[in-house]
């Protein structure tokens, strides 16, 4: 895990040292008087973005014996709810500095309705990404290649009775996926990826705590203009 996790950061920091440089000139042609081209302006000097996810779910589970009866009398339920924000703005041509925040809350309840306990969850952070516009091909069909590395503080309460437990450490998110953009100076985006997550929490108190690490793929919907 230490590997990969020195193998992503070095991997971004020197794809966007090597990028920078690049784009910047390229950017400085355009600012020239050059006449504007037409087509997807994702990803252009200047511009803003803006994605967001808003979540609720919803779980009973029921217990059963050995011969498949249900035990209703343990049965227990579960809402989650998750607010996740996120803007950026493109420093350089293909290159995108972003904000986000995360909160996701969730209650457990038993079968009579009454609360077993609770956690909410806050991660705000940051996100450096980095799109492929040099691929004509790609361009033309709106399509933007990317890999970007997230950079998260997750504060963590748990709640159990009259019992609060509060814990926190460091979220890291390398990432890669498609964007597939669609308009022209404004418009919209449609992101599919593949996130490797790993979150090191501890007890604020206690200094106990655990490594986690996971997959995630998703898709997302967000504007650029």
């Amino acid at each position: 895990m230490k590997k990969l996790l020195s193998f992503s950061i070095l991997a971004t920091m020197l794809l966007a040292l090597i990028a920078s440089p690049v784009l910047a000139k390229k950017g400085d042609k355009s600012e020239g008087g050059e006449p504007k081209k037409k087509g997807v302006a994702f990803a252009k000097k200047g511009r803003i973005t803006v994605f967001g996810s808003l979540g609720f779910d919803s779980t009973t589970i029921t217990p059963f014996d050995k011969d498949g009866k249900a035990l209703d009398d343990f049965a227990t339920s579960a809402t989650t709810f998750t607010l996740a924000p996120r803007v950026g703005y493109f420093v350089i041509k293909g290159l995108e500095v972003a904000v986000d925040f995360t909160y996701t809350s969730t209650t457990n309840k038993d079968k009579d309705g009454k609360e077993q306990g609770s956690t909410s969850q806050t991660i705000p952070g940051i996100d450096l990404a980095y799109y492929l516009t040099q691929t004509k091909g790609l361009k033309k069909m709106g399509l933007f290649p990317y890999a970007h590395f997230g950079l998260g503080y997750a504060m963590s309460s748990d709640k159990a009775g009259s019992t609060t437990t509060d814990s926190s450490g460091v979220k890291l998110t390398p990432g890669i996926g498609m964007a597939w953009a669609f308009g022209k100076a404004k418009g919209g985006v449609v992101k599919l990826g593949i996130d490797y997550q790993m979150l090191t929490q501890a007890d604020d108190k206690e200094k106990t705590g655990f490594d986690l690490s996971s997959f995630r793929f998703a898709t997302s919907f967000g504007l650029y203009f």
